[in-house]
């Protein structure tokens, strides 16, 4: 068993070294080339995705306490998309529980913010926007810097305002930040998601029953975007998102460190379209997530005093 699994180490050295190649070929590449390139990088990760899955069912299976983690450390300049996922508390609903106390509800529209750091939240750019104003007189960057958001625990109902820390219309991304303590306990863990990983989807629900939030179980379906000449990447999940779930987050089900562990947050939701040659296909089972990655950099960027992105 350990030789196979220091076999399937080496061949994910391999795959990684081979990336780190392709990335470099890919930013020096002409614009007609970049897509190949792109699509040469997906597929790597799929590859790394699937030898990782592999790599956790042998760790899983060795007795030895030392091979029971796996590690990434903080300085890699290629982080692993695999995490291994500890295991969700054995009371599911208490989880839960502990996911919604991180859910803000966006006051004046349906849909939610999330808190990330204990003076942070994340959400899309257009569950904000009706709080900046616009007009043709009015200076864009001054607009949003003195937007104020009003928001409002799903949970407590505890009101708070927040003002913009970070913005991409592109990316349809905001970072929001509050003088009051965010977090419920402990802060969440983030991680790379997988392809295959199970994850919980909290957001605002439309309906009446008195929930104050929908849960939704789902599987991470495909990784769009890795972090190239810009920013963060996206993911697709498999596991329909109803209106008012926008900039929900998005947690992995199993825990890390004991913490609810955050994978993104939700930009769109119900339908996706992919044009081919041919035809459009069109399908309502699909959720596109901002990953924490984006969230990460983008809150990087505004330590460097970036605002609009």
């Amino acid at each position: 068993m350990k030789t196979e699994i220091e076999s399937v180490k080496v061949e994910i050295d391999e795959l990684k070294a081979m990336r780190s190649a392709y990335i470099q070929k890919y930013e020096m590449a002409s614009d007609n080339m970049k897509p190949e390139f792109l699509k040469l990088l997906n597929q790597m990760e799929t590859q790394l995705a699937e030898l990782q899955r592999q790599k956790t069912i042998l760790l899983e299976h060795t007795p030895s306490p030392s091979d029971c983690h796996v590690v990434t450390p903080a300085t890699a300049e290629a982080p692993s998309p695999i995490i291994i996922d500890l295991p969700i508390p054995p009371n599911e609903e208490e989880a839960i529980e502990r996911m919604k106390n991180y859910v803000y509800l966006v006051d004046g529209v349906i849909a939610c913010a999330t808190a990330i750091s204990s003076n942070t939240l994340a959400s899309c750019y257009h569950c904000v926007k009706h709080y900046v104003t616009t007009g043709p007189d009015i200076d864009e960057l001054y607009s949003h810097r003195n937007a104020v958001i009003r928001l409002t625990h799903a949970i407590t109902n505890q009101k708070i305002q927040a003002k913009i820390r970070a913005y991409s219309v592109e990316k349809d991304v905001v970072l929001l930040q509050t003088d009051g303590n965010l977090m419920v306990g402990d802060e969440i863990e983030f991680r790379h998601a997988y392809i295959g990983q199970a994850y919980y989807l909290l957001g605002t629900p439309i309906s009446d029953d008195g929930n104050p939030l929908q849960v939704i179980s789902g599987r991470i379906s495909a990784i769009l975007e890795r972090s190239l000449s810009s920013f963060g990447y996206s993911l697709h999940g498999h596991g329909s998102a109803r209106p008012g779930a926008s900039g929900g987050p998005v947690f992995a089900r199993g825990f890390s460190a004991g913490k609810p562990t955050l994978l993104g947050i939700v930009v769109a939701g119900q339908t996706i379209s992919h044009e081919t040659k041919l035809l459009t296909f069109v399908s309502s089972n699909y959720v596109k997530i901002i990953s924490f990655a984006t969230l990460h950099d983008i809150y990087l960027l505004s330590e460097e005093g970036k605002f609009k992105l």
